[in-house]
């Protein structure tokens, strides 16, 4: 276990006001601190240290940011006059604890349900992990009790937001999660179907994910959905387009730039690192400290990308299991170059279609939406490892790096890349529609 750095730190409160629940009628106090942006990034840093210190895979990475993304939204969304609930939107939740008509601090009820979720998400993580979510809630009900909230207030924040993630954890509990520990998967055999790659010829990662229930995707339609359509049809010919876009990816790979290589380490995210999902909500957390943006729409970017990268993970687990589409490498071992290596070690499943492109481009939507879509930032999400910032002077721009992250490691085929790109659009825009205001 690599030393875990505690990312917790007090934030400054800024007075909103409670609004009239449209099933219950909670006191409005508007002179009562309820939360900031700095709570919702607290728990962003946070939730990012734990997944690579557990070493989650991207597909469970994914699932711990869309619950606890749900937990902190559910929380303050009171606090907000024209913000409504998404119990009744997204798929298996129809309904959720509802408050009384007395008074609660939302960013108390936020930040309980946050550690009631996080604590079940990761329970069996070190202890270290799971007494830091503890101690993140504690500090930040520490604050607020400074700042003038009473014990009962506190109490009763507390106990609401105990309620409301006990909620959010039960929903959680039948998503199919119980499945992938019993997955019964056989790889298939077949001119132009994935197996396992040289050198570590690793079992498939998670192919029975493709059972998880997606949070608003239409669980009937998942092959249908946002599918941009079929692959390549593959073809050892010298001639066929298959030949053509596999010896693209060699001849890409084998005349890489030194930035070209710098861009495919950055978006690398294997297991052990922050993951895709991890460094999609890295690059949130960062936006919304150096840009100030303040806590309302920091708060639906972090619940929409949550709710995106979950979805585009299901999605494109969906298609790579069954188009099962065999990586570059073992196409160009084959029939180019025997003695041919990507970059790095493939990814442990198939290639079609690109998972990063999905989920940066799905993320890219969401936040665009919601922040903006011209927003320069930096992204320092790799300091940790010595690697420099990026720059982008969008989200879709860091979106078309980080899927192309994937061509220049040699681990993906350009038309994977591109239709990646339109089904994470897709993705995006399904979470975007959801009805998030009166």
């Amino acid at each position: 276990m690599k030393k875990l750095f505690l990312l917790f730190v007090t934030f400054s409160i800024s007075v909103i006001s409670c609004r009239e629940d449209v099933y219950q009628q909670p006191v409005v106090n508007p002179e009562q601190p309820t939360a900031t942006a700095k709570l919702i990034t607290d728990w962003l840093d946070n939730l990012v240290v734990f997944v690579r210190e557990t070493e989650l895979s991207g597909p469970e990475a994914s699932r711990v940011f869309a619950y606890c993304g749900v937990a902190m939204y559910e929380g303050i969304y009171r606090a907000y006059p024209t913000r409504r609930s998404l119990a009744g939107q997204l798929n298996g939740l129809s309904t959720l604890p509802q408050p009384t008509s007395a008074e609660y601090n939302w960013g108390i009820v936020a930040s309980t349900a946050e550690r009631v979720v996080a604590s079940y998400l990761f329970n069996d993580a070190s202890v270290e992990v799971r007494q830091t979510i503890i101690s993140l809630n504690e500090i930040h009900i520490s604050n607020f009790r400074q700042l003038g909230i009473s014990q009962e207030i506190v109490q009763r924040s507390k106990s609401y937001g105990t309620d409301l993630g006990n909620a959010i954890t039960a929903w959680s509990v039948i998503d199919g999660i119980a499945t992938q520990a019993n997955c019964n998967y056989t790889i298939p055999q077949g001119a132009g179907l994935w197996e396992p790659t040289f050198p570590q010829f690793s079992a498939p990662l998670l192919p029975c994910w493709t059972d998880m229930r997606p949070f608003v995707i239409d669980p009937g339609n998942l092959f249908v959905n946002c599918n941009p359509g079929m692959p390549t049809a593959f073809s050892s010919d010298i001639n066929s387009d298959f030949y053509a876009t596999a010896l693209d990816v060699y001849n890409t790979v084998n005349s890489a730039t030194d930035e070209q290589e710098k861009i495919a380490r950055f978006w690398e995210d294997a297991i052990g690192t922050v993951t895709p999902p991890g460094h999609a909500i890295s690059i949130l957390s960062q936006v919304i400290k150096t840009k100030n943006i303040n806590e309302e729409i920091a708060l639906e970017a972090y619940v929409k990308s949550g709710l995106a990268l979950a979805d585009c993970y299901i999605s494109c687990w969906t298609l790579i299991y069954d188009y099962n589409v065999l990586r570059p490498s073992t196409f160009i071992q084959e029939y180019i170059d025997p003695a041919w290596q990507p970059l790095f070690y493939n990814p442990n499943y198939p290639a079609y279609t690109s998972m990063h492109s999905v989920c940066a481009n799905a993320a890219a939507q969401v936040m665009s939406s919601t922040i903006g879509e011209d927003v320069v930032f930096t992204d320092n999400t790799h300091a940790l490892y010595g690697l420099a910032p990026r720059y982008f002077n969008s989200f879709y721009e860091y979106a078309d790096e980080a899927e192309l992250a994937e061509l220049y490691a040699g681990f993906n085929y350009r038309s994977a890349i591109d239709n990646g790109q339109y089904q994470g659009r897709c993705i995006g825009q399904i979470i975007n529609d959801l009805n998030f205001k009166e």
